[in-house]
């Protein structure tokens, strides 16, 4: 979700999305879910990811907290300023050619 806007993610006109299947070990753990997509448009911007557990393709739990910190993902604004000055002497020398 985009956290400005309150509306789901867009990037290259595409809802940014993931989903995994998984079988539970035991009652308490957890599932890694991997994200991707360009963020490069995202720059100075705060995401947040919104959950929804189901079984049988019933929800049996949501987590959509906007507000929440450990939820968001925060991609900075970077901006370089770096100027390269170059000087150079250059000598030459008188030649003759024959």
């Amino acid at each position: 979700m985009n956290k400005e806007t309150g509306k789901a993610l867009e990037v290259n006109g595409k809802t940014v999305t993931a989903s995994k299947a998984f079988t539970p070990d035991s009652a308490d753990g957890s599932v890694d879910i991997v994200f991707t997509f360009d963020g490069s448009a995202l720059a100075g911007k705060t995401v947040v990811a919104f959950e929804d557990l189901k079984v049988n393709k019933i929800s049996v739990a949501t987590h959509a907290d906007i507000k929440d910190e450990n939820q968001s993902v925060h991609f900075p604004q970077i901006k370089n300023n770096c100027k390269k000055t170059v000087k150079r002497r250059l000598a030459f020398q008188k030649q003759t050619i024959m």
